[in-house]
């Protein structure tokens, strides 16, 4: 025979049950968040390598790769955010004057010293 007793869960059963869900739920939540913070970092670092790439390209096809000895820096604005971008070009110490080191920054303004990113390629100029 049945008891009248044992037909149902009891108030702490249903209490603990509800814990177990609730901590649960806050995880999900959490994790969500964290995803989408790094989904959003990854978004602005491959933009900002957009932009150094189209700097980069620029100076490689210019004719004045020899001509941007000093230091140069352009603003530019993406998705709301300041940069600036920052190229020099160099003669290595490889021996042949032709070939010139160009290096392009991108830095966020108002960012970490690991958001910044740094591209390097050589082309050929006038010594």
């Amino acid at each position: 025979m049945d008891r009248l007793n044992d037909s149902g869960m009891t108030l702490l059963e249903v209490v603990l049950a509800m814990a177990v869900f609730l901590i649960g739920l806050t995880f999900l939540i959490k994790s969500d968040q964290v995803v989408q913070h790094y989904q959003r970092e990854s978004e602005e670092r491959q933009q900002m390598m957009f932009a150094a790439g189209g700097q980069m390209e620029k100076l490689l096809q210019s004719e004045s790769v020899s001509a941007t000895k000093a230091e140069q820096v352009t603003q530019i604005a993406i998705g709301g955010r300041s940069y600036s971008i920052t190229w020099d070009t160099s003669t290595p110490n490889s021996g042949n004057p032709y070939l010139k080191e160009i290096k392009v920054t991108i830095t966020p303004q108002g960012g970490k010293p690991s958001d910044v990113l740094t591209l390097y390629a050589y082309g050929v100029g006038t010594p």
